[in-house]
Order: structure tokens, then sequence, then C-alpha cells
């Protein structure tokens, strides 16, 4: 069963589309699969990692509206959903909603990667969700409020 989110984060598909086209790596990708013509292994040793990293994932890469999609296949739910594959520009604009968004209250770096990948994907979320999580502010003061409180109950 193919389950669809909101992917869009408030953006048309138009802009979505011209964004991932002023992407390097992601704008690449996304011509190559409008061409159906995966780039070889040749040209892909010259990219960075972050378009090799796209490339290996090429038959999960769909286009759909212009834009530029993955397949994500839920292990526990038995369904598929569309990832928005999501430019560089983005990235940071989309890791604070899903760890401060009002929905979602300052999450943990493992709830925030889970919400995140239900609709998000690119190469290195990891990283930039666990590097956001170890620099917010709040959860930090919060961290701190937590630990000096124990040691005062104690």
């Amino acid at each position: 069963m193919l389950a669809s989110g909101n992917t869009s984060c408030g953006y048309s598909p138009q802009q979505l589309r011209s964004m991932q086209l002023d992407d390097d790596c992601i704008g690449q990708i996304l011509r190559a699969k409008e061409q159906e013509q995966q780039p070889s292994t040749n040209f892909a040793k010259s990219q960075p990692i972050s378009f090799r990293r796209l490339l290996q994932q090429w038959d999960q890469l769909i286009i759909h509206d212009g834009v530029l999609y993955r397949l994500f296949h839920h292990h526990s739910k038995e369904q598929i959903s569309l990832q928005l594959i999501v430019p560089t520009v983005l990235r940071e604009e989309i890791v604070k909603q899903m760890h401060e968004g009002v929905a979602s209250g300052h999450l943990g770096q493992d709830k925030t990667l889970h919400h995140l990948k239900e609709r998000f994907y690119w190469p290195g979320h990891y990283n930039d969700v666990r590097d956001w999580c170890q620099t917010c502010a709040t959860c930090a003061s919060n961290t701190l409020f937590k630990v000096t409180t124990r040691f005062n109950i104690s």
C-alpha cells in the first residue's frame, strides 16, 4: 500500500522542482531520471558523495508532479510512502520543523529522525539531525535542568 503524507513543507510542486533543479546533486539526478538515463559509474566517481548515494537508490527514485521522491518501504507498517528528496536550501528548515514544530515540541534525535523519515530524505540526513539536536539550546537547557534537578533531589 502506498501512503501519501504531506511532503510539500508549504511549497508548491513548481517551487520544490525549481529548488531541486537548482541543487547541484539533486538537479543532475532529477534531469537524468526525466531522461531515463542513469549516469555512468565513471561519471559518478567524479561527483560528491551525496550524488553517489542518491544514484545508488536509482530504482527507488521517482518523479511525481515534476518533483523527485524516494519510495520508502516501512518495515513495520508494510506500506510504501513517498519521501521528498530535500534540496540543500530546505534542509535546515525541515530539521527545525521536525524537531521544534508545533506538533513536535523539541523531540530527541530518534523521534526527530523517525518523523523526518516518514516524509523526507537526503543523503546525510542522520548526521544533520544529530548535529541539530546536539546544538539545540532549548534541549540543552532542558537537559541541564533535569540533571541539576536530579542532583538536588538526591
